[in-house]
């Protein structure tokens, strides 16, 4: 009787033992940057006179391009509805997928990206923002917050710069 509940007690140590093991092994987050901005065509249609398109936006794609979760504005419960969605990795039916990101995006340098040009990743992750806007800056401490703390998951973080006012600039040219 004795023998069998130290064999049990060892048993469950020793699966406790792996439990941990496994935890503490567990790969850490990694999280590639991509700084894009949209293309000029894309600021028209998306600022559009009597369009009301505002910043900051985010949208999440699984690891094959498609939409799991979209919001504007930035939430009080953000990185809940990250890791929810995250979680439930439910495609959401909508017409934003990692490919239309991208015909619509561009690198700072001007080039075009496809989707099979980026690191192939668990998750991608599309930032809408303007140099200008406080809450982007907040929500953009809030991503980088949550990305970084997603253990074995490995991120594509598309930080794409959409500002309005370089519409402006750019007809005042």
């Amino acid at each position: 009787m004795i023998l069998v509940r130290r064999r049990r007690a060892c048993l469950w140590l020793g699966a406790l033992a792996c439990a941990w093991t496994s935890v503490l092994a567990a790969a850490p987050a990694q999280v590639d940057i991509i700084e894009l901005r949209q293309t000029p065509q894309s600021l028209r249609e998306t600022y559009a006179k009597g369009k009301r398109m505002g910043i900051p936006r985010m949208v999440m794609l699984d690891g094959r391009g498609q939409l799991i979760y979209g919001d504007g504005g930035l939430r009080d419960d953000l990185v809940r509805r990250m890791h929810e969605a995250y979680r439930k990795d439910k495609p959401i039916n909508a017409a934003i997928s990692l490919a239309a990101v991208l015909a619509e995006t561009e690198t700072t340098d001007g080039k075009r990206l496809t989707p099979e040009a980026l690191p192939a990743a668990d998750l991608y992750v599309v930032d809408y923002w303007a140099q200008w806007c406080e809450p982007c800056r907040l929500m953009s401490r809030i991503i980088d917050g949550a990305l970084k703390h997603w253990d074995g998951v490995h991120s594509v973080w598309l930080k794409v710069e959409s500002d309005p006012e370089k519409l402006d600039k750019e007809s005042a040219s």
